[in-house]
């Protein structure tokens, strides 16, 4: 019986190592402060409360749950962005905390354009739990210590407007591309490139988005169609290449209170075991005194 147990427990963590190096993200274009710095204080006019939500695989047992929370703001007269951010998430016996300190720094280009450059470090705390484990050999070495802390580095930048967003960030830049760790999640890559395609008076607009993640065991490529009406009301449709669908709904409340609920629609093999993915975006946005009318609306922000 407990050689079964632990060729389960080896199996179940081969299973985490491939499936899941990273968080994901189905949310992408509204939480990108969560994989790029850049983003930190971008909304001049605003303080920005934000959590999120994930609850991913509905059916596994112990599958994905990650949670996140930021606070940033930017102190206009220096174009200086500063903000907190937390991570939760818990995959299996492993639970990972993250706490970060985020800069960034605005440059105005004129026309609407503004490019950013962002930085955040901080403790990542991952603590695997082995208690209901049954091991071949309880005096095994295997983990002579399952509390590990280590600093976590992030940094990235990003080309906005209105009609246009390019992005390329790293997380986890201190770690090795090559490969993780029971310990070490492997730096990653970001990218993305952001379009409008129409925009009828400000009240009915489209964006299309194309984002890779890419650490060296896997990269994952997403295809992504956003739709606003007046920045208030908006849904979305996103392809994950051989993995999932997403689609998406949100709506923003008074300019203040932004609610977004997405849904994954497992397209790979593992459909026939999980009923799909689950996330949720809550934003409060806290206008600053004097704060200015943009020219045009930034939907994303």
């Amino acid at each position: 019986m407990k050689k079964i147990y632990l060729l389960l427990f080896c199996n179940f963590w081969v299973f985490i190592i491939f499936a899941q190096s990273d968080f994901q993200f189905s949310q992408q274009s509204f939480m990108r402060i969560a994989f790029n710095p850049a983003v930190t204080g971008q909304n001049p006019n605003y303080h920005t409360l934000q959590a999120f939500s994930r609850v991913q695989w509905v059916g596994f047992d112990n599958a994905p749950i990650t949670n996140f929370a930021t606070f940033h703001t930017q102190i206009n007269k220096y174009h200086l962005g500063l903000g907190l951010t937390y991570t939760f998430d818990k995959l299996g016996v492993e639970t990972s905390n993250i706490v970060q300190a985020n800069v960034s720094y605005h440059l105005n280009l004129g026309n609407d354009y503004i490019l950013s450059f962002g930085i955040s470090g901080g403790l990542y705390r991952k603590v695997i739990d082995i208690n209901d484990i049954e091991l071949e050999q309880p005096e095994s070495n295997l983990f002579d210590n399952n509390i590990h802390n280590s600093p976590d580095f992030n940094a990235g930048i990003e080309l906005s407007s209105p009609a246009i967003s390019i992005g390329i960030s790293s997380t986890h830049i201190a770690k090795d591309y090559m490969k993780g760790t029971n310990f070490q999640v492997p730096r990653h890559i970001y990218g993305y490139f952001r379009t409008k395609v129409f925009d009828i008076n400000y009240s009915f607009a489209g964006f299309l988005t194309y984002s890779v993640n890419s650490a060296i065991t896997k990269t994952q490529h997403e295809w992504n169609t956003t739709f606003f009406y007046k920045n208030m009301i908006y849904t979305g449709l996103s392809y994950r290449l051989k993995e999932s669908f997403v689609i998406m709904a949100g709506v923003l409340v008074k300019d203040q209170f932004r609610f977004i609920y997405s849904y994954d629609i497992l397209a790979a093999p593992i459909s026939a075991y999980s009923s799909g993915s689950h996330e949720i975006t809550l934003q409060y946005l806290i206008k600053k005194k004097n704060a200015s009318i943009p020219s045009s609306p930034r939907y994303f922000d």
